[in-house]
């Protein structure tokens, strides 16, 4: 029979877990509104739709060395803003 002590470390995991997850989310969301509307159209037609640069470049009408271009930038962005050791 399991006690409350042998169900304590699974429960920390799991909180634990839930907050790091939740500080992830949030340095996602402060990376994301760090781009521009273009670079953040690009990123949601790249990763939500799996669009690849040419079908972007033919969506949203512009030729593909923009977005390749546009899209080097915003990934610049994401990777700096989420490589960037967190100040509290």
């Amino acid at each position: 029979m399991m006690t409350a002590d042998t169900e304590r470390p699974a429960l920390f995991t799991n909180v634990e877990g839930a907050m790091i997850q939740a500080v992830q989310l949030d340095r996602v969301r402060t990376a994301l509104a760090r781009l521009t509307d273009r670079q953040r159209q690009l990123i949601e037609l790249a990763y939500f739709e799996g669009l690849t640069q040419t079908e972007m470049a033919d969506r949203i009408q512009q030729p593909l060395g923009t977005v390749k271009t546009w899209m080097r930038g915003a990934l610049k962005v994401l990777r700096e803003e989420l490589t960037t050791p967190e100040t509290a």
